[in-house]
């Protein structure tokens, strides 16, 4: 082991060569330096005066695109975050129904089931 960080959630974490970006589906955000274990930043993002758990719902998945974290939340939100210090730079009800399933991430397009079960495709 080359270092520890205990942190409880079941959202896969994103993983680069220098950083690793961790979520709570309580909208705890985490940015870790992959070589040392040492946090970055942290940040609670339903703190946010504009962003509320009840409006949003929970985060249910978490990607890195376009230098953006992107996270999706069970009522069909996409949250950016600048991934060098955790700041909300955009979000959007992306799915009026909410999301059923994480999304896949193929040539530049994300790929996402509603909970209507219909496919949603946004580029």
């Amino acid at each position: 082991i080359n270092w520890e960080l205990p942190f409880g959630t079941n959202i896969r974490p994103v993983v680069t060569e220098n950083y690793i970006f961790l979520a709570s589906k309580n909208g705890f955000f985490l940015s870790v330096n992959a070589k040392t274990g040492n946090v970055i930043w942290s940040k609670n993002l339903f703190n946010n005066k504009k962003i509320k758990i009840k409006k949003t719902g929970n985060i249910v998945s978490l990607f890195l695109i376009s230098n953006k974290i992107m996270a999706t939340t069970s009522k069909g939100y996409f949250l950016f975050l600048d991934y060098r210090n955790g700041e909300v730079s955009s979000y959007t009800k992306a799915a009026s129904a909410g999301f059923f399933s994480r999304p896949s991430i193929v040539d530049g397009k994300i790929y996402l089931i509603d909970s209507k079960m219909r496919l949603l495709i946004y580029q």
